[in-house]
């Protein structure tokens, strides 16, 4: 096929020269080979003045279409050629090396000064700085002048590419530049390339950066992925490089393979004649290199037991000292916990924290080259935590990581750290008494000391030992020794306290009477002289108390004042008489005038023993009596407060003068028989006195109730005796009771022996009467009377008429009485008639007002029954009611020829005054039957009415 080759086009400023103005053009070579120069000779006509040949356009073109290679060639201004002239000018004109073989249509133009196209085409143009071969802004009115063609062959050349990789795998974080990749284009043709330009493209992961891309010589590099390296021109034998430098930073990742290039020949001038060394390839993987370092702190050592929440810290640090990132690192944490001691948190600056005490593991641990991470473990050794070297341990080890990494140096991969417990305490001793001054013979265990013993350090403490003496006088002894907790072995308390804890020791001691007295004579020491757990004691300087008592003997006084009601007896003497068990009374003093203060001391006091009595005794003036005197008179210490104020002792003295009330009494009611009574004593005035008492007297209380009072005065307190006598009324005895005072006691007797009565047969005696009060003395005296028993004696006859042979003569006597019968029965108890007889009894005995035996008068209450067959006396004792008793007399025969004649009917019996009475029983002959007197009557009305005239009537 014919192609083109455009010569030359000479151009000027302006417009361009019609193609006439070219007269010739020749070549030198028309057959060239690509990448050749030729010379391409210009001859033209510039007939215009205007025109001037400034520019030239050589085109080569196998015919239509764009052409294949334009060149446009400006020419220097100092060669410009003017118008009116035929100038001629020869073009280098250098074929393409890339221009494929073939003929080619040679076409020249050219530019001149001028307004007008030759050929007719005309129009503005501005003169271009250069040319312009696209013809944009200077468009080529016609085709060109034909120069001919030209026919190009082009040479045949090898280029072989290969390339290198400077590591295999990387190692991330080795450093920068740490891959290298080398692309060598070599000429093995034997002839020069031209237009020689490589393709290349590289991928790489994240992490991994192009440091930069250099081609060597003077080749050039388009700086984008895919990018040219353009050679351009490669000489024989001859070849050129592209490096290309990457960095793998320590975050790459591990992966095969992952950075990868590929390069080919992308063009040359020349025909390439093996196409299998146009193209090279490499991969390269990436590797992680990490030295991990294991290393771990501890915050105390030892840790003091107690001294806190957390009080023990670990810091674990993991230092990625190799090249690369560890990803997903893991490290366990193995810790030796012994009793007291637990793990309270952990706390890391990175990852997780799993497993549980004492055993964990901290995990997802991303760890950049050069960098750490840290785990806190807080620990808290509580205050029983024992004394102990290097009983808390905790080791920390890498045991792998998730990202592939590979692990050199394992030597400092795991780290331990041990911690030694210490106990602190601070023991504090401190002493209190129970009295100071202890009041000697106050009690059993009356003085006490309290050891109190606190541990105000961290830890607790074990076994702790305090000493504890006591000094003690004469006669005082320890009773116990008790410890709040621990063991006691004289003089050794072992106690173990708790930190914020206290114990106590309690020793009692006992002060006896017989103890002198003195100060700060008794005395006790605590002393903290070691533990047991291998504690620190701080602070000594509270270890140790002692605390001394003082004794003193018990003591009481008595501020003593004296007074009289009226009169005035002059100043006593009072005297204080105490009396114990002891034997060590003290008296300071003992005796004084009417008002003094009388103190004892050293008086036994115990309420265990009998105990001391004290009272106030005074010299009494003759004519006086004491009438009153205050509590604190006469008091036992051992009740009272014997540490408080003196007891106030007010003595009252008045004239003597004693009052006897004597009350009488009937217990039957008898509110009518006057009485005597007589009071009798051996000095004062009267020395008798009678007084007989009627029922209309003042002292009359009605129901037989009397009261009489005697009065005896002027006589000498303590001296007097009294006696207070009755002169009972006829039918009745008395008893006797009586009553003195405070001071006085009375005598009545035996008991009286009356039924029923819990009085004395008297009389009424007191002796050494003494005043109790400002009234003086007081007595009393009652008596009762009582009605004594009275005789009701039933006299029990038959009268014998006929043969009394045949007729039971057995009969029942019942006596009814409204007083009581001794021996008889109340009528409501359930009395049952006499054994073997039919009939009602005693008891059951049914009165009505009239029976046929006699009239009852009075309802009766008591009864008792007697039994017989013959004729007999019997007795009954009867207490009389005041002003009497009425008493009837029932017989029950059990025989018709019985008849009974009875005056037993409304006996009376009062005090003194018995009754007697007879039941008279008349048989009748034999085979009459005998009829009482309402039987004979009423057979006389039986035989009136029969015609009989005579009968005999039966009294």
């Amino acid at each position: 096929m014919k192609q083109t080759l455009i010569a030359v086009l000479l151009m000027v400023p302006a417009l361009a020269w019609a193609t006439e103005s070219i007269t010739s053009v020749s070549i030198d070579d028309t057959s060239p080979v690509a990448g050749q120069t030729i010379n391409v000779t210009v001859n033209a006509n510039l007939s215009n003045s205007n025109d001037d040949w400034r520019e030239t356009k050589i085109e080569l073109n196998t015919g239509g279409g764009a052409a294949e290679y334009s060149l446009c060639s400006n020419i220097p201004s100092p060669d410009i050629v003017n118008s009116n002239s035929s100038p001629s000018r020869v073009i280098a004109v250098t074929v393409p090396g890339g221009l494929a073989a073939g003929t080619y249509e040679v076409r020249v133009w050219g530019y001149k000064n001028t307004t007008t196209y030759s050929g007719g085409a005309s129009g503005a143009e501005d003169d271009p700085p250069t040319c312009d071969p696209t013809g944009t802004d200077n468009p080529f009115p016609d085709a060109g002048f034909d120069a001919g063609d030209i026919t190009v062959t082009v040479p045949e050349a090898d280029i072989a590419l290969s390339s290198t990789e400077s590591i295999d795998p990387v190692v991330a974080g080795s450093g920068a530049g740490n891959l290298t990749y080398v692309i060598t284009a070599s000429n093995t043709s034997g002839t020069d390339v031209t237009g020689l330009t490589v393709s290349a493209t590289v991928n790489w992961p994240v992490g991994v950066s192009v440091d930069s891309v250099t081609p060597s010589g003077s080749g050039n590099w388009s700086a984008t992925w895919p990018g040219t390296w353009d050679i351009g021109s490669l000489a024989n034998g001859a070849s050129e490089t592209l490096t290309i430098v990457f960095t793998a930073s320590p975050s790459a990742a591990v992966g095969t393979d992952v950075i990868s290039l590929s390069a080919n020949v992308s063009a040359m001038d020349q025909t390439d004649t093996d196409s299998n060394n146009d193209s090279t390839a490499q991969t390269t993987s990436i590797a992680r290199e990490v030295d991990i370092v294991v290393t771990k702190t501890e915050s105390v050592d030892p840790v003091v037991a107690g001294s806190g929440n957390n009080n023990l810290q670990y810091t674990i640090t993991v230092t990625n000292t190799g090249l690369s990132d560890v990803t997903g690192a893991t490290i366990s944490e193995v810790l030796t916990l012994p009793t007291g001691v637990t793990v309270s948190s952990l706390s890391p600056s990175t990852g997780l924290i799993g497993g549980s005490s004492p055993n964990y593991n901290w995990s997802g641990v991303d760890i950049p080259a050069g960098g750490s991470a840290t785990l806190d473990v807080y620990l808290t050794a509580a205050s029983n935590a024992e004394v102990a070297t290097d009983s808390i341990s905790d080791t920390a080890t890498f045991t792998g990581s998730t990202g592939g990494e590979t692990i050199v140096n394992t030597g400092d991969d795991t780290a331990t750290e041990a911690t030694s417990v210490a106990r602190e305490v601070d023991i504090e001793v401190t002493k209190t008494e129970s009295i100071d001054a202890v009041v000697a013979g106050s009690g059993d265990n009356n003085l006490t000391y309290t050891i109190t013993v606190t541990n105000s350090g961290f830890s607790d403490v074990t076994d702790l030992v305090i000493n504890d003496s006591t000094t003690l006088p004469a006669n005082v002894t320890i009773d116990s020794v008790t410890p709040s907790s621990g063991s006691w072995v004289a003089p050794n308390w072992t106690v173990s306290i708790p930190a914020g804890g206290t114990e106590t020791l309690t020793v009692v001691l006992d002060v006896p009477l017989t103890a002198d007295e003195g100060t700060d004579v008794v005395s006790n020491t605590a002393s903290v002289t070691g533990s047991g757990g291998g504690e620190t004691i701080v602070n000594s300087s509270n270890d140790s108390a002692t605390q001394a008592t003082s004794i003193r003997w018990p003591e009481a006084s008595f501020d003593v004042m004296k007074e009289y009601t009226s009169g005035d007896g002059g100043p006593v003497n009072v005297t204080l008489e105490c009396s114990d068990t002891s034997g060590l009374l003290v008296y300071a003093p003992q005796q004084g005038s009417t008002t003094t203060t009388l103190t004892v001391r050293r008086f036994d006091i115990d309420p265990a023993s009998a105990g001391t009595s004290c009272t106030v005794v005074e010299d009494v003036p003759d004519g006086f009596a004491e009438a009153a005197r205050s509590a604190d008179c006469d008091v036992d210490p051992t009740a009272d407060n014997f540490d408080s104020d003196p007891y106030a002792c007010t003595i009252t003295n008045t004239p003597t003068r004693a009052t006897f009330e004597v009350q009488k009494r009937y217990m039957d009611g008898n509110n009518d028989v006057p009485v005597t009574l007589n009071l009798s004593c051996n000095t004062g005035l009267p020395l008798d006195q009678s007084r007989t008492v009627f029922p209309d007297n003042e002292g009359n209380f009605g129901n037989g109730q009397f009261e009489v009072k005697f009065v005896v005065e002027s006589y000498t307190d303590g001296e007097l005796d009294c006696t207070v006598t009755e002169e009972p009324a006829p039918g009745y005895s008395g008893s006797y009771n009586c009553a003195g005072n405070a001071n006085t006691d009375c005598d009545v007797g035996d008991p009286s022996g009356i039924p029923n009565d819990n009085f004395f047969e008297g009389p009424c005696v007191w002796e050494d009467i003494t005043a109790d009060g400002e009234n003086g003395a007081e007595m009393k005296c009652v008596i009762r009377n009582y009605p004594d028993p009275v005789d009701v004696v039933i006299e029990k006859d038959f009268v014998l008429e006929g043969n009394p042979s045949g007729v039971d003569t057995d009969y029942d006597l019942t006596l009814y009485c409204s007083g009581e019968i001794i021996g008889g029965y109340k009528l409501d108890e359930n009395v049952e008639s006499p054994a073997g007889k039919p009939g009602p009894g005693c008891g059951l005995f049914k009165p009505v007002q009239e029976s046929g035996q006699g009239i009852i008068v009075v309802q009766p209450e008591w009864c008792k029954s007697f039994s017989g067959s013959a004729p007999d006396l019997y007795e009954a004792q009867v207490i009389p009611e005041y002003p009497y008793s009425e008493c009837y007399v029932i017989e029950r025969v059990y025989d018709s020829a019985i008849e009974v004649d009875n005056d037993c009917f409304g006996l009376q019996v009062s005090a003194g005054q018995g009754a007697s009475c007879t039941v008279t029983n008349t048989i009748f002959f034999e085979g009459i039957p005998t009829l009482n007197q309402y039987g004979m009557a009423l057979l006389a009305l039986l035989m009136l009415g029969m015609g009989f005239i005579g009968f005999r009537r039966f009294a």
